[in-house]
């Protein structure tokens, strides 16, 4: 059975990519028939390492001097390599040139690729002032990084995720790679006085959803706004052409 890699990459900063990262790591760890690898390679905020339910394992890409150790990206990619399974990881936005330099420099997406690995790139995209930069990143992952299929997520907390009234879907870049795209996620708007304070709770106290949902800490209210947050992302992410990819045949 194929197995992927998914890896959440963006140049800002501050668009929930461990979030998502966690949202996609909890939807193959309940669905996939064989383990799901977690790691985290942040060396800023180690978010997602805290949910200790997913087994997240941190990778330190800074050495000594606090510089990109670029040898720790083979062993990353090693670890993708020997894993029996999916692999899901978080990246910060300090690594994101470095680590696309890599991946550029080495050819390791057409390295798992030969191993039969489909490599997805999650790429957040923020709403408001940011929305230009986060979608130029999005453009330099589809121009560098050829044998990665990518999922946009757009994230609405800053305001719309467009440009001049058009969304991604309306967008050159979408048209004219539209074969590259395993999807588009429109995030879930809520309120960040209720749903996102119980979010930040969450993300807190290291749990998943699940655990959240069921967790006598938690008010009724809370925790079935939780659940109504999972179920829409497992909707969505159900929807998603991330899994096994068919291989054509003579």
């Amino acid at each position: 059975m194929q197995r992927t890699a998914h890896i959440t990459l963006q140049g800002k900063g501050g668009c929930f990519k461990s979030g998502i990262t966690a949202l996609i790591a909890q939807h193959l760890a309940a669905n996939a028939p064989r383990p799901v690898q977690c790691i985290d390679t942040d060396p800023v905020n180690r978010t997602f390492s805290r949910i200790t339910a997913l087994g997240v394992q941190g990778l330190e890409l800074l050495n000594d001097h606090q510089q990109i150790d670029s040898r720790q990206f083979d062993t990353m990619i090693g670890h993708i390599l020997d894993h029996d399974g999916d692999t899901v990881i978080d990246t910060g936005a300090a690594v994101f040139v470095p680590l696309k330099a890599y991946l550029v420099e080495s050819d390791a997406l057409g390295l798992l690729t030969a191993e039969d690995i489909r490599t997805v790139i999650h790429v957040p995209l923020i709403g408001g002032l940011d929305f230009v930069e986060t979608a130029n990143g999005l453009a330099a992952i589809l121009d560098d990084l050829p044998d990665a299929d990518v999922v946009a997520w757009c994230n609405p907390f800053f305001g719309p995720v467009e440009y001049q009234g058009r969304g991604i879907e309306d967008s050159a870049l979408y048209k004219d790679n539209r074969e590259r795209f395993a999807g588009i996620v429109d995030m879930m708007k809520t309120d960040p006085a209720t749903f996102g304070m119980d979010i930040s709770e969450m993300r807190r106290d290291g749990l998943t959803y699940q655990q959240a949902i069921q967790h006598p800490d938690y008010t009724a209210v809370a925790r079935h706004r939780l659940k109504r947050v999972w179920a829409y992302y497992c909707n969505t992410l159900d929807g998603l052409d991330i899994g096994q990819k068919a291989t054509a045949t003579a």
